[in-house]
């Protein structure tokens, strides 16, 4: 896969647009995540699908609020452990998780999930 450069990086960092390096990337040949990403952004897709706030989520899992938070962001070293408790709490399989199709969706979610619907 091919990788940004680091002034296209940084252009990108400065303009503050995380549109604008998803659409970079996918010129460049997709998106090129690790694994911790892609399960953050899954966890986040699946949850959003789901209609689930973080704050319920994060009952339904026994996780702190901030800690989810934290893994769909990406910034989560989980435990084989923890990925089974999220697969399972959304209703999926352990490799759904790891879908980089699925991640690359879930990169144009809103941030929030409104409990409220209009």
């Amino acid at each position: 896969l091919h990788l940004l450069s680091r002034r296209q990086r940084q252009m990108c960092i400065r303009d503050r647009s995380i549109n604008k390096l998803f659409i970079w990337s996918i010129m460049l040949g997709g998106v090129n995540m690790d694994a911790m990403k892609r399960v953050g952004l899954n966890t986040r897709w699946y949850r959003y699908q789901k209609g689930l706030t973080q704050e319920k989520f994060s009952e339904i899992t026994n996780f702190k609020m901030a800690y989810i938070s934290v893994i769909e962001s990406g910034n989560a070293n989980l435990t084989c452990r923890n990925i089974d408790v999220i697969a399972r709490s959304l209703g999926i399989d352990v490799e759904l998780l790891f879908s980089e199709k699925t991640a690359n969706k879930a990169i144009n979610l809103p941030m929030r999930v409104y409990m409220y619907k209009k």
